[in-house]
């Protein structure tokens, strides 16, 4: 059974997202106990017609990550790393001043330190403490969605892994 939402309605616009990137990374190994992971992306963004009258977003964006990694025994590992992050902006709520229209491209950054031990040779345990900054989207006190501040997301990840079996 097919499902009917009504009578076709013509098509105001059609929206168009166009991001391309080239991305490198490496990881070198200084000694026994050091590397450094070093990466980079270049983004080619385009976005048109995102609303009926949104005007059209074009971004170069270059996007660098890094990582220091510490071994201080073969079965731990330490690391600090920064990374910075792009993605497609956010869309004000329908009841806003200017609802339904999209916000300029939001981009990111990210800093964590960690720390990874091998228990035996089938269990893992980590912890990790991250800090992340990106821009805020909100309804001011206007009711009108914008785009002017920022969100900070800190806290701890903690992970436990075990392989249950040597054919996974």
């Amino acid at each position: 059974k097919k499902w009917h939402f009504g009578a076709r309605q013509p098509i105001d616009f059609v929206s168009t997202i166009k991001e391309s990137s080239v991305f490198a990374s490496d990881l070198i190994s200084l000694n026994e106990q050091f590397q450094v992971m070093l990466g980079a992306r270049y983004i080619w963004y385009r976005a048109e017609h995102l609303s009926s009258n949104a005007p059209s977003q074009s971004h170069n964006v270059f996007v660098p990550s890094a990582a220091l990694i510490y071994r201080p025994l073969e079965s731990v590992m330490t690391y600090a790393s920064y990374s910075r992050g792009f993605e497609k902006g956010d869309y004000a709520p329908w009841n806003a001043t200017n609802g339904s229209q999209p916000t300029d491209a939001i981009e990111s950054e990210q800093y964590e330190i960690g720390l990874k031990v091998d228990l035996n040779d089938r269990l893992n345990a980590g912890v990790a403490l991250f800090d992340i900054r990106r821009k805020a989207s909100y309804l001011d006190t206007h009711n009108t969605f914008v785009s002017n501040g920022e969100y900070n997301h800190r806290g701890i990840e903690l992970t436990l892994s075990n392989r249950l079996t040597d054919a996974l």
